[in-house]
């Protein structure tokens, strides 16, 4: 995975493509608004095919927060009308992406394109390897096929979120943010750890993954909606073998320890999995009865509450 540079490499590999362009939008609203879809569609060859999956926006499996208001949904259809008029195939579903994915032909995809337009928001990555980029084409055509071609109605509600199953199975390395994204909020966590406590639950989960990615892991997240029993998976190559590691985030307010059951479950997921070991991680504390229940599973249970988690960003601050 490696930063984009987005004035060079969109174009490119748009103006590379051989056979199909994929998109995965928040909103076609968004994807209309931002100039992308025009440019696209502009850059790209005649001859290929373009496809857009959107936002239905009379789902009834989008929260509504607010930081994510309803989606309006006249303007998503005239959207839905200009992308159809520069020459996209649209189809609706269900549930939104949790970040936009353009994909081209079998060789690149790009994650986070919006940031392209808009901003810093988010870094917008690219990556070739061939198992990554299959794995998010195949998950594409599986939701494009479960998809309405009628953009007036979904009549095939979808229950998983678009880009998370589609994260790559080959391997354990997660699609995260570079560096130069994630080093100044660690250091702002580390100067303010209280913010820990602001962050969107699968945020906080992505920001652990990349603490143990810069531990020298190599690191997945599960599925958004998984009830697994664990968020990460983390894997270590050693001399005496591979080791699988799993770990549970809880972003609990202070007020809020985190209690024996979860430690059991996690305990129990372990077994079942064979991994090496399990950490719960949280904003946090632990009940005394659920530090006293890991101390009986020495070596294989760890338990990082809020001041070891203080630690741990700490020293990757300044590193």
């Amino acid at each position: 995975m490696k930063k984009l540079d987005p004035a060079v490499l969109i174009p490119q590999a748009i103006l590379g493509a051989g056979m199909s362009l994929d998109y995965l939008a928040v909103t076609g609203a968004e994807f209309v608004r931002d100039g992308l879809a025009e440019d696209v569609a502009m850059l790209a060859d005649g001859r290929l095919r373009l496809r857009c999956i959107v936002v239905d926006p009379g789902s009834p499996y989008i929260p509504v927060t607010e930081h994510r208001p309803p989606i309006d949904a006249d303007l998503q259809g005239r959207a839905v009308s200009q992308l159809e008029e520069w020459g996209w195939e649209v189809r609706l579903s269900h549930v939104p992406p949790s970040r936009n994915c353009l994909i081209v032909d079998e060789q690149l995809a790009v994650l986070s394109v919006d940031s392209w337009f808009v901003g810093d928001r988010m870094p917008a990555h690219v990556t070739e390897s061939p198992a990554s980029v299959a794995s998010f084409l195949a998950h594409f055509d599986r939701v494009w096929d479960a998809s309405s071609a009628d953009t007036s109605r979904n009549n095939q509600p979808l229950y998983e979120c678009l880009l998370q199953t589609s994260e790559p199975k080959e391997s354990a390395n997660l699609i995260t943010a570079s560096q130069s994204y994630w080093g100044p909020i660690i250091r702002k966590m580390a100067s303010n750890p209280d913010l820990m406590h602001t962050l969107d639950d699968r945020v906080f989960e992505e920001f652990v993954a990349e603490l143990l990615t810069r531990d020298g892991l190599n690191v997945q997240l599960t599925q958004r909606t998984r009830d697994g029993g664990y968020d990460i998976l983390a894997c270590a190559d050693t001399v005496v073998g591979a080791h699988l590691y799993l770990v549970e985030c809880k972003r609990n307010s202070p007020d809020r320890p985190v209690g024996v059951g979860v430690v059991r479950m996690i305990n129990g997921v372990l077994e079942s999995q064979r991994a090496t070991a399990a950490m719960v991680v949280t904003t946090s504390r632990f009940t005394e009865p659920a530090v006293a229940f890991a101390a009986t599973t020495q070596h294989r249970l760890h338990l990082r509450d809020f001041a070891e988690l203080q630690e741990w960003i700490i020293r990757h601050a300044y590193a």
